[in-house]
């Protein structure tokens, strides 16, 4: 018969195995590999969802700031009773002193876009360059007047801000109304 001792040994009482390997301790290689598949299985679902929620989330900034944009240029023309140009450019002109509208032919995309006084060219309002992954596409890509009364003489125009890879993702649309309204409204957009 075994005796039966009152108080645990020293290596129960730490949770540590004995030395003679009489007891299980850590992992096994299996166990190990079952976690990290695990890991892996888990990471391969998360991280496309998190691009997808960037992206997402860098359409909206831009398409944000390109309504706020529109608004300050509107403010401008109607305080100054000056006509301001919508502008957009490609990369080599987003940066330049005196900046080209991007022509409707062009075959580059939009690297950003510029206010300009109708007056004299004069930059008036820059936008940041797009991110890589972003596309902004509309009926003005040679660029847009408004005039003076904060509105336009023509139709308007709309504008898309969208992923340039992932095409399963809405849009932002970016409307400028010829009474000078700018609204935003989520949209699904195929192609430019």
């Amino acid at each position: 018969m075994k005796p039966q001792y009152a108080f645990k040994s020293e290596y129960e009482a730490r949770g540590v195995a004995p030395a003679d390997g009489s007891a299980h301790a850590g992992f096994t290689l299996l166990e190990m590999l079952l976690v990290l598949a695990i890991v892996c299985i888990l990471a391969a679902q998360v991280i496309p969802q998190y691009q997808g929620f960037m992206v997402r989330r860098q359409i909206d900034v831009v398409a944000r700031e390109l309504a706020q944009g529109i608004q300050t240029a509107r403010v401008f023309a109607q305080a100054h009773a000056i006509n301001v140009r919508f502008c957009p450019v490609g990369k080599n002109e987003l940066n330049a002193a005196a900046p080209k509208c991007r022509a409707t032919t062009s075959n580059e995309d939009w690297a950003g876009w510029v206010f300009l006084s109708n007056l004299d060219g004069q930059v008036l309002l820059r936008s940041k360059p797009l991110p890589p992954a972003i596309q902004v596409c509309g009926n003005a890509d040679n660029g847009r007047l408004i005039n003076e009364r904060g509105g336009s003489d023509f139709s308007g125009f709309t504008l898309y801000v969208k992923a340039s890879k992932m095409a399963n993702l809405p849009a932002q649309e970016v409307t400028f109304a010829p009474s000078g309204r700018v609204q935003v409204a989520t949209v699904v957009v195929t192609s430019c």
